[in-house]
């Protein structure tokens, strides 16, 4: 298949999804063997349908997140600034509250810390201060013992990994800045951000929260724990202009 026919190939079926009402705007980007292979923009940016997508709007990447702030990591542990097995007390001594002493390195990059929880009471506003939310997870207790089991850490992923990348920094610098200088600016990648810089707002695309309503029974008691409510993956919360702009390093 040819470069041309896989673009034409993805672009007719984007438009097919937002013709029949599925979608709104998309961009698709795909390399093989170093190349660009595919790159289709189509549809709108905004739900007044006054924005096209072009090849610069920026999207939310949710979850995706995790894989940049835990490349982070790696390149850490790669320059031997921290191990997989070291106790994260070594770094972040505040953290051996409430039983977590123990916890590895690689117990939080692997979602075992025994934290999927977030803190009682969180708030888009705690979310968005940073040393208020790392004290609050390090004065949390686990709900399983540390590197027992894997419960995936939705939300407090970010801020688990985030902080012992800063911590393990000899510039100590927050993971939004590490990851532009250390990973963006190195590769050549112009919008890759944790904490949405002013100047770049204007390309955002707008939320939309097509997911169906949580019922207000039957949800699993860890799920409500791991994304509660307040600070839920949804446009009331994701499209406050401090919560874009905040490094929210799990899903931001």
């Amino acid at each position: 298949m040819t470069i041309e026919r896989a673009n034409a190939m993805v672009r007719e079926t984007i438009e097919r999804l937002i013709g029949e009402g599925r979608e709104i705007g998309v961009q698709a980007v795909a390399y093989l063997d170093g190349r660009l292979a595919v790159d289709v923009c189509a549809g709108h940016a905004d739900l007044a349908r006054t924005k096209p997508v072009q090849p610069d709007t920026l999207f939310n990447v949710y979850s995706v997140t995790k894989a940049v702030t835990v490349t982070a990591m790696h390149l850490q542990v790669e320059r031997g600034r921290i191990g997989y097995d070291d106790l994260v007390v070594k770094y972040w001594p505040e953290y051996a509250q409430n039983g977590k002493g123990g916890t590895t390195v690689r117990d939080i990059i692997t979602h075992r810390s025994g934290l999927p929880q977030m803190p009682d009471e969180v708030t888009p506003e705690l979310i968005c201060d940073w040393d208020r939310m790392v004290a609050e997870i390090a004065a949390m207790t686990p709900i399983a013992p540390p590197g027992t089991r894997a419960l995936y850490q939705s939300m407090t992923h970010g801020w688990l990994v985030g902080e012992l990348v800063r911590r393990s920094d000899p510039q100590q610098r927050l993971i939004g800045q590490f990851v532009r200088e250390e990973i963006a600016e190195p590769l050549g990648i112009t919008d890759l951000w944790i904490g949405l810089p002013d100047d770049a707002v204007p390309r955002f695309a707008e939320h939309v929260n097509a997911s169906p309503p949580y019922p207000t029974t039957g949800l699993p008691p860890l799920f409500r724990a791991s994304m509660p409510e307040p600070v839920a993956l949804i446009p009331a919360v994701f499209e406050r202009p401090d919560v874009r702009r905040a490094m929210v390093a799990a899903v931001g």
